[in-house]
């Protein structure tokens, strides 16, 4: 388990904060995505949760240390696969794990076990003692980064733009990997891009801005009032029809065609729409909604357009 309480991270030399009263709680077995534009502060957000920067106030907890004060043993729980890596380009993946291994103290004789076991889980067994770093593809370099955080089999891991430049195949496979820790009950927050694979395999999404929280909403209320847009034809239109539809959201009406949208109730209810219609004596031929996604939901939060 993750929490970020209150957290503010500023760097000398500049303006404004990298991050700003942070607050988020992310729960065993639970997915939280994190999402926001280039320089919002996402990438600043998982170094804190790692341990690899200390906040400028507030606290971060992993499973109950504080980071802060006990930065050795909160660190241990936490699998950090940053966006980029500094690995000697020359060494072979097992060679690798083998020096990282020692960083956590496992032994040799268990370290080659579950060093073998990770680099088959990540699809590297045929190659994890022939090719060096630097000849490895993306998708390669990703699979045994994953595996090297995985070394100490944390509770908590850390996705940095994990699935950003790969193919289908290895952003499948990183999706199903993320599937697995969450059936073993593991926190994970996945920091990415590519918003239709976020909304797929999150629990909760958080949208970041210059630094700030601006929204924070699960999975459900990723349709919720502000994405959905209702198309409805009624046959029977008159003078106070627009009164009756200002009060439920934003309209056209075209004849009998009317189309809404902000609409003031939960995507999963928009059947109250058509009841209210209803109760005005309004005869209604055809009714649709539509939800919108990540995606809108996003643009709307940071103010930008598509």
């Amino acid at each position: 388990m993750i929490e970020i309480e209150n957290v503010s991270k500023n760097f000398k030399g500049s303006r404004s904060p990298a991050i700003q009263n942070l607050n988020l709680s992310i729960s065993n077995g639970e997915v939280l995505g994190l999402v926001g534009l280039n320089g919002a502060g996402k990438t600043t957000t998982l170094r804190l949760c790692s341990g690899i920067l200390l906040p400028t106030s507030g606290n971060i907890i992993v499973n109950g240390l504080d980071l802060s004060e006990d930065k050795r043993e909160a660190s241990r729980n936490i699998g950090w696969v940053p966006e980029q890596t500094n690995f000697n380009l020359y060494e072979t993946p097992i060679s690798l794990m083998r020096y990282y291994s020692t960083l956590y103290g496992i032994e040799k004789n268990s370290a080659d076990k579950i060093i073998v076991n990770l680099l088959s889980m990540v699809g590297l067994e045929s190659k994890y003692n022939k090719i060096p770093f630097l000849k490895m593809s993306q998708g390669m370099k990703k699979r045994f980064m994953i595996a090297v955080a995985l070394l100490n089999n944390p509770d908590n891991i850390l996705l940095d733009e994990t699935i950003n430049g790969l193919d289908p195949n290895g952003i499948k496979f990183v999706i199903d990997l993320i599937k697995k820790f969450k059936e073993e009950d593991k926190t994970i927050v996945l920091s990415s891009h590519i918003l239709k694979e976020v909304e797929a395999v999150s629990d909760k999404v958080a949208i970041i801005h210059k630094g700030k929280l601006v929204k924070l909403i699960t999975k459900e209320q990723i349709s919720l009032t502000d994405s959905v847009t209702i198309m409805i034809k009624i046959e029977n239109p008159d003078n106070a029809l627009e009164s009756v539809l200002g009060e439920l959201g934003d309209f056209t009406i075209d004849g009998k065609n009317v189309v809404l949208k902000n609409v003031r109730v939960p995507a999963n209810e928009v059947y109250r729409v058509n009841g209210i219609l209803v109760s005005h004596k309004y005869n209604i031929s055809f009714f649709q909604a539509t939800s919108g996604n990540l995606e809108d939901v996003f643009f709307k939060a940071t103010g930008d357009s598509k």
